[in-house]
């Protein structure tokens, strides 16, 4: 992702907004941290900003499957992954304090949403709105593209002098 975003700066010579759902707002978070220099405005729909597994139990006891399976084929790179424990440079990122001042920030969440504990989408340093819509339904929802372009058309924040990655 993080490749992507530099090609995209680059052939656009700007920054590039982020809009992701589910664990694609888990992405917007900590690309948002680790590349301020290239990220705009971050759009998370449907995620959990406080903690990744902010999950409805069901959720819960799937995530935990896939857990399993990513470790028995070998596909972890530590015994941690898919936990609220996860030490990989991702959890790192998404953990870490959110550059407010560099990257505007909006959570589009439901509280009708039954995966993700809607709670969890509500950060201080985010611009938080709330839609109606289930988890999936988030993505086909008017409202969520009516908030989507309101947080778009918020102009950019301004970067430090030299621009340099963090």
């Amino acid at each position: 992702m993080e490749r992507r975003l530099e090609a995209l700066s680059r052939r656009h010579r700007r920054r590039v907004a982020l809009i992701g759902h589910s664990r694609g707002g888990h992405y917007v978070r900590a690309l948002g941290h680790r590349r301020p220099d290239l990220v705009s405005h971050g759009i998370s729909v449907g995620a959990g900003l406080r903690r990744m597994l902010a999950t409805s139990y069901p959720t819960q006891l799937a995530a935990d499957a896939a857990r399993r399976v990513t470790l028995r084929t070998g596909r972890a790179r530590s015994s941690r992954c898919l936990t609220e424990a996860c030490d990989c440079a991702f959890a790192a990122d998404f953990l870490a304090p959110f550059p407010e001042d560099r990257v505007r920030l909006t959570s589009i969440y439901s509280k009708g949403d039954g995966v993700v504990r809607w709670q969890a989408a509500l950060v201080p340093y985010a611009d938080c709105v709330e839609v109606t819509g289930s988890h999936v339904g988030l993505i086909f929802n008017r409202k969520t593209y009516r908030a989507i372009a309101t947080a778009l058309a918020e102009p950019e924040l301004p970067q430090p002098s030299g621009g340099s990655r963090c």
